[in-house]
């Protein structure tokens, strides 16, 4: 009796917990593995603690949980109102989190095609791209390689490889275009050397960097035989774009923040708004600094 009074009787809308949810495969998992999803979590808690605000975690099991679920219940019980989504399990076919807006406001960190009815804070993908493949070229580079596994490709609904196709086209005849290589990050490293050794680029993109410490591993190393650089870099690794995981967080709570407002004052807004954040250029040795004499 007393659950079904709490349900059907919530609690105040709290300002002072805000709630952080995934559905890895595990708990943790998210930050474990993705060095960036590490530092924009940790600037979250910071953000929240500089504001009076608690950042409650949850991990909510690789399933396709939706407003049913116990920690929402909970959460909706206790008058907390505000949740993020951690960014989506690093899988082929990943499972989106589902909650209705009337009951919550919630901010998603992307891909926005997986989350169209939510608002959401992401990186600019194809921005980061574009100033990686200009730096490429100022620097002389024409034999350009892109590695992109295809469960990483469709976070940014496949942009990265359709630019990438785009810009080859543009830079060198149909016979000389480089391939993606696809290999992923627990494939055998000879796809990778099999990749490089067939087509001979001159540099390589990469989101993480496991094709970078493959070939470094051959021998193969930056920027005297091949330049390296990633399209989400974090401090101590190789050059390229940093997607600044502490904009990204800082953005995302001033959006809570605002649609918290909102919902206290009965207004809702009905358009999901999404906010795209530029990556932030980071040179870190491998890469030349100039096209060659």
């Amino acid at each position: 009796l007393a659950r079904y009074r709490s349900e059907q009787h919530p609690g105040t809308v709290g300002w002072e917990t805000l709630g952080l949810v995934d559905n890895w495969e595990a708990p943790g998992e998210w930050v474990r593995k993705v060095q960036n999803y590490r530092l924009m979590r940790d600037a979250l808690r910071e953000i929240c603690e500089e504001h009076g605000f608690n950042l409650e975690e949850r991990w909510i099991g690789d399933t396709k949980p939706g407003r049913d679920h116990p920690v929402f219940k909970e959460w909706y019980t206790r008058g907390i109102r505000g949740v993020f989504f951690a960014p989506p399990p690093d899988t082929a076919e990943p499972r989106p989190i589902s909650l209705r807006r009337k009951d919550f406001q919630v901010i998603t960190f992307g891909p926005v095609w997986l989350y169209p009815e939510y608002h959401s804070v992401q990186t600019d993908y194809l921005e980061s791209f574009r100033r990686v493949w200009d730096e490429l070229c100022n620097r002389g580079y024409r034999r350009i390689g892109l590695h992109l596994p295809e469960r990483v490709s469709w976070r940014t609904g496949n942009a990265w490889t359709s630019l990438y196709t785009f810009k080859e086209m543009e830079l060198v005849d149909a016979a000389r275009q480089i391939p993606v290589c696809t290999a992923d990050m627990d494939a055998p490293p000879e796809e990778i050397l099999d990749w490089y050794n067939t087509w001979k680029p001159d540099a390589v993109i990469s989101h993480f960097h496991h094709a970078h410490r493959v070939l470094s591993r051959a021998g193969i190393t930056a920027p005297d035989q091949i330049g390296q650089v990633s399209l989400a870099t974090y401090p101590g690794s190789i050059t390229g774009m940093e997607p600044r995981p502490w904009v990204l967080a800082r953005s995302a709570f001033q959006l809570m923040r605002t649609y918290l407002h909102d919902s206290i004052l009965k207004k809702q807004e009905d358009v999901p708004l999404n906010i795209y954040v530029p990556g932030k250029w980071m040179d870190a040795g491998t890469l030349r600094t100039s096209p060659p004499a």
